[in-house]
């Protein structure tokens, strides 16, 4: 079964006249030098993006800020290799798919540490409201050997807003599904001390999550983050917090009626972290940090499958660890050695079955950047003593060569594990007797830059082991079990260009890829073959137009409403933003979602937004 497209001739038609008015721009026009953005996710130290010898993906904060997205999977969506499944609107479970591997094989971090939760599927992407974020580091390939268990297709780490300077800043946006949103920010940095804060609050009623119901699915959201610091000596101590809590309503399965009806949850999920950085010598930095991460929903309708006594379900993570990290430098050989420490606490109450499993996981790490001759490497080890995983030994070989000063090439090689969740163990078809999923990686690049934009080619290759699945052992009775039986195979190539000619900014990427389960040959769900990105960015004076453009193939999946295997239909996604700088102070921001109105799902059975608009009001202090 395919779902056909409406407006797909004239989508294809935009597509073209865009890719065409890109390549044939005059490139003499006067161009600005591209910045180099700075990250510390792909080896867990601070490095030049051009240094960095994986796949990476910078997004800032002026970059976040002008695509007006409500929350982080809007973002995403538009990041080569990263697709996003929604099921319906504003708050809804939201799913993100790297490289063709699983949603639950990306790790996703605030400020360094872990958010995903240890009862089910991935990080709450939809609960990350963009106000907070002050730059996203995306890091594409396995990075188990620096973060452990989830890091198979890639690492995902939002850094939030801090004090660069004092500021005070606030936005006021309205737009289609009655949304609303208030935010407020104010920052305060002095020599030796600093502290931020960052309030944000939404509210929409949102639209009809699935397609054959016609309730609203509303939203809100209330976001906090704190940050400060204070330099003593060679000594630094900071503090961070952020959290989200709020309302979702959604379709699920009543247990009273045994139909499908709407319903409503209440959500919470929070990042504490205190580190304490101290600098031993010129060479050595010792850095202490203690977490603690919480991921809870709350239902607020009652589960008829408690019996006698009917109880609402209820699922929390909460994730107690320390990190010991050591920078050491030696000539030019960069090393990083640390400790890793982690107490996982997963309960939950879920359609008639309870459990409680803490889980505890140690792991030593260490790697070393080094030349060796004309060829840059980094090599990186972890073992990890999981109580679920059992011993885990990870690694990565990252490996670049310089042919000229703008072309490079490189090879990248890594191992990575996901140890069973708590619900894949004592769930729904619960089995405590599954295998560690277990990936093998490999890619190659060549990766040209100049002063002015790039173009980069990269070509991987990912299979998985023992994948978990749910497999129905008694039809009769519908009866399922998790079992160790898939294997998958993922290849594909990347495309990416970007540049920058006077008053014009244009990046575009393109995915092509074979996503399959080698089991049966089947396409992997929710993974499109092909996949093209394009942003046009154009400065008019004071006002700042930009043009995104997704196009997305054809995807395997199951439908929600009829449970069927369907193909769904490709699409193209048009988006329009708009910033307007009134004076230093304030400005106005607009934009146009879906600008060809067009009908299309990321999770076969569930509505997309239709045509829809925001306005903002910004100052800045």
């Amino acid at each position: 079964m395919s779902t056909q497209t409406p407006h797909a001739s004239h989508a294809r038609h935009l597509t073209a006249l865009l890719i065409g008015f890109i390549l044939s721009l005059n490139t003499a026009l006067v161009a600005d030098e591209v910045e180099d953005d700075i990250l510390v996710t792909a080896t867990r130290s601070q490095k030049s993006q051009q240094d960095v010898l994986v796949a990476t993906t910078v997004i800032n904060r002026e970059e976040i800020k002008n695509s007006g997205a409500n929350d982080l999977a809007e973002i995403l969506r538009f990041v080569a290799g990263i697709e996003i499944g929604r099921n319906g609107g504003p708050g809804q479970t939201t799913s993100v798919f790297m490289r063709g591997t699983e949603s639950n094989h990306t790790l996703v971090l605030i400020d360094g540490v872990e958010m995903n939760p240890g009862t089910i599927g991935g990080a709450a992407l939809q609960n990350i409201n963009p106000d907070i974020i002050e730059r996203i580091e995306i890091v594409k390939g396995p990075r188990s050997a620096l973060y452990g268990s989830e890091a198979v297709g890639g690492v995902i780490n939002v850094i939030t807003r801090n004090a660069q300077q004092s500021s005070i800043n606030t936005s006021l946006s309205y737009g289609s599904f009655e949304h609303k949103q208030v935010s407020a920010s104010s920052t305060y940095r002095d020599e030796g001390r600093f502290a931020s804060f960052t309030l944000a609050w939404q509210d929409t009623n949102g639209f009809a999550s699935l397609r054959n119901q016609t309730e609203k699915s509303a939203h809100n959201n209330l976001s906090l983050n704190l940050q400060a610091g204070l330099h003593v000596y060679a000594q630094e101590l900071e503090f961070k917090h952020w959290q989200a809590s709020g309302n979702t309503k959604y379709y699920g399965f009543d247990t009273l009626n045994f139909v499908t009806a709407p319903l409503d949850q209440d959500f919470q999920n929070s990042v504490t972290a205190l580190a304490v950085t101290s600098n031993l010598s010129d060479n050595w930095q010792s850095q202490v940090t203690l977490a603690q991460a919480n991921d809870l929903i709350e239902q607020n309708q009652l589960d008829f499958f408690f019996f006698p006594e009917p109880q609402k379900d209820r699922v929390e993570t909460e994730r107690l660890s320390v990190d010991w990290q050591n920078s050491i430098q030696v000539n030019n050989y960069e090393i990083i050695a640390g400790a890793y420490f982690e107490r996982e606490d997963a309960d939950s109450l879920s359609f008639g079955s309870a459990f409680s499993d803490p889980t505890e996981a140690k792991a030593l790490y260490a790697s070393i950047d080094a030349p060796l001759g004309d060829i840059q490497s980094n090599l990186a080890m972890r073992y990890t003593d999981h109580e679920t995983a059992g011993d885990q030994l990870s690694w990565n070989i990252d490996l670049g060569y310089s042919i000229t000063g703008n072309l490079k090439t490189g090879l990248t090689s890594g191992r990575a594990f996901r140890a069973p969740d708590a619900t894949d163990r004592y769930g729904f078809g619960g089995n405590p007797d599954l295998k560690t999923e277990e990936s093998t990686s490999i890619s190659a690049h060549l990766d040209w830059q100049t002063h002015y934009g790039g173009f980069k080619l990269e070509i991987f290759q990912t299979k998985i082991d023992d994948l978990i699945e749910s497999v129905n052992i008694d039809p009769v009775n519908f009866i399922f079990q998790n079992i160790n039986i898939a294997e998958t195979e993922i290849k594909g190539i990347e495309l990416a260009h970007k540049i920058h000619l006077g008053a014009w900014n244009l990046d575009t990427t393109a995915t092509m890829q074979s996503p399959k389960n080698t089991f049966d040959d089947s396409l992997l769900l929710r993974r499109a073959r092909r996949t093209l990105s394009t942003h046009v960015r154009r400065d008019f004076a004071a006002i700042n137009f930009g043009l995104q453009l997704l196009a997305s193939s054809e995807r395997a999946d199951i439908d929600a409403v009829s449970f069927a295997p369907v193909l769904s239909g490709g699409y193209v996604l048009a988006n329009m933003t708009a910033a307007w700088q009134l004076n230093d102070n304030l400005s106005l921001f607009g934009k146009i979602d879906n600008l060809l109105d067009t009908e299309y799902a990321t999770a076969a059975g569930y509505r997309q937004a239709e045509r829809n608009y925001q306005l903002s009001l910004r100052m800045e202090y």
